[in-house]
């Protein structure tokens, strides 16, 4: 482990990753409810990587451990207690409350990502007939939590590999350049440090490239990335035929599902103030990103799809 490594991993694992409000939101109107259960609260957390970062987290403290790495929030809620969820609403800080402008924007794209990719990983699995899908998705989910934690704790940082990205420098190696070691290394270690599943640090493209679990996360972790900044984009088609290689299935099938996934997606996110890939299959392709220097503003969520005649 190299030194920039070391201690950034040493900064950042102590670090609670920020709540969307609306997430907060939810979860506190399901706890006052009469009809609370398990499932609807894993639904709404399983959204928000930062609050189903938190709740693997807490795993760890439990008295005694699972016999079997715990994958799913609809399997942690339970061990975990209802106490702890009621708690973690009062106590858990909030995205819009930390972060302001392009930082924000930054953090709140990250969360995006990490749903579609969850979504994303999820349904593969199922393609291929994988008994285990939920731990695809909350391998998806959280990715990228280097990220989603620099952009938290360090965000002058993030806009500078930013603008880096924007540059033409490839990703990871903007990461190196800026804070001396690459995204990837750094969710392994930190993933590690967290007592998070197994398959989240063998989704890093470090190990494991081309075993069909790890590389159907990193297929999904990549097209949710690369369609967020456009579907028409070459690397954006690239991903799209690498997918239709992986599952086995013609590339027009490949698209004309990956395009109705996304309108489901944008469909069951609908309700979080992120950006929906989804939407932009209808309305063009995406808007333009705001530059690192422009104002704050209030992300709001895009309407969904219409739904099917």
């Amino acid at each position: 482990m190299t030194e920039a490594l070391q201690e950034w991993t040493r900064r950042l694992k102590g670090e609670t990753l920020p709540v969307l409000r609306r997430t907060l939101t939810q979860v506190r109107d399901l706890l006052n409810s009469t009809s609370v259960n398990h499932n609807r609260l894993s639904e709404v957390i399983a959204r928000d990587p930062a609050f189903s970062l938190f709740i693997l987290r807490r795993l760890k403290e439990l008295p005694v451990q699972p016999k079997e790495p715990v994958s799913k929030i609809s399997l942690a809620i339970p061990l975990l207690g209802m106490g702890l969820i009621e708690q973690s609403c009062r106590t858990l800080p909030c995205l819009e409350d930390r972060l302001k402008g392009p930082p924000r924007r930054g953090l709140i794209d990250c969360y995006s990502r990490g749903a579609h990719a969850a979504f994303y990983a999820q349904h593969f699995a199922e393609l291929r007939s994988d008994r285990e899908s939920g731990s695809l998705y909350t391998a998806g989910l959280l990715h990228d939590i280097a990220e989603m934690a620099l952009w938290s704790q360090a965000p002058e940082l993030m806009m500078e590999i930013r603008q880096k990205i924007a540059q033409g420098v490839e990703r990871e190696d903007a990461a190196l350049e800026v804070v001396g070691c690459s995204f990837e290394s750094l969710n392994v270690q930190l993933s590690e440090s967290w007592g998070l599943p197994p398959l989240i640090a063998a989704s890093q493209g470090l190990s494991n490239s081309y075993l069909p679990r790890p590389l159907t996360v990193m297929i999904a972790s990549t097209l949710a990335r690369e369609s967020s900044l456009g579907w028409q984009r070459q690397r954006t088609l690239d991903d799209i035929e690498l997918l239709s290689e992986f599952l086995d299935i013609p590339l027009d099938t490949t698209i004309a599902n990956l395009h109705s996934l996304a309108a489901e997606a944008a469909r069951q996110l609908c309700s979080l103030p992120i950006p929906l890939p989804g939407y932009w299959l209808i309305s063009g392709d995406a808007p333009k990103k705001q530059s690192p220097s422009s104002a704050d503003e209030k992300l709001k969520p895009a309407p969904p799809p219409p739904a099917p005649a």
